[in-house]
């Protein structure tokens, strides 16, 4: 099935820690009443190296970036919840549909994405884009909700 990554939009970072448990991840209303949040489904596209590259190519970094801490874990890590640096938020909010299309072709150029091409890509930098814009609107915090 591989490692499932929901990239969503959450008010707080105990509204996102919320969401760790939930059958069907943070675009589903939770068991215990809690909301749905806007998510944006990209699977494989992990929280730590993947979205690292992409942070390094829509930021024009030539070093590495520093993995995130996850919120919170669960299963011997199987699942957790994960902080999307503030900085890729800005980054990508700011990225217009140019800036977008050239960092899905840098970021096909990858190691670990390889396997996709930059057509493959674009809709999923769209997304984490529209997501962040999403976060900067309304002066939330962009996560991702991992699931392997």
């Amino acid at each position: 099935m591989g490692v499932l990554c929901d990239y969503f939009v959450a008010p707080s970072d105990a509204d996102a820690v919320a969401t760790l448990d939930r059958a069907g991840g943070p675009g589903r209303p939770g068991a215990d009443g809690g909301p749905a949040w806007p998510t944006f489904e990209a699977k494989g596209v992990d929280p730590f190296v993947t979205a690292g590259t992409l942070e390094q190519i829509v930021r024009g970094l030539d070093e590495e970036v520093d993995d995130p801490d996850p919120l919170a874990t669960t299963d011997g890590g199987e699942g957790m919840v994960v902080p999307v640096s503030p900085r890729l938020v800005v980054a990508l909010a700011a990225a217009d549909e140019a800036a977008l299309r050239d960092a899905a072709q840098a970021w096909s150029c990858t190691e670990e994405l390889a396997a996709w091409t930059a057509d493959d890509l674009l809709p999923v930098v769209r997304g984490l884009a529209d997501l962040a814009r999403q976060a900067r609107q309304t002066r939330a915090g962009m996560y991702c909700w991992v699931s392997v």
